[in-house]
């Protein structure tokens, strides 16, 4: 996570602090939807992060099927994808 324009970065900031707030927002319904947040899922602050609007990368498991089956297929097909 860091500067979008360094080549080594993999993932940037968010389009803006109203989207990451949003972004926030589902990560914490899942979990208090009962899905375990394994890593990430966390606004980045400190330093270059202050400057744009980063957000860790949410793992979950535990998910209930018919609750998040939705996003679980379209984060497959995007892998498959790729």
């Amino acid at each position: 996570i860091g500067d979008p324009l360094d080549d080594a970065t993999e993932i940037g900031s968010l389009i803006s602090s109203e989207h990451r707030a949003k972004v926030d927002s589902y990560v914490r319904k899942g979990v208090e939807q009962g899905a375990k947040l394994c890593i990430g899922g966390t606004i980045k602050r400190g330093g270059m992060y202050d400057a744009g609007s980063f957000y860790e990368p949410a793992v979950f498991a535990e998910l209930d099927y018919y609750r998040h089956g939705g996003i679980l297929e379209y984060v497959l097909r995007q892998l498959l994808q790729n």
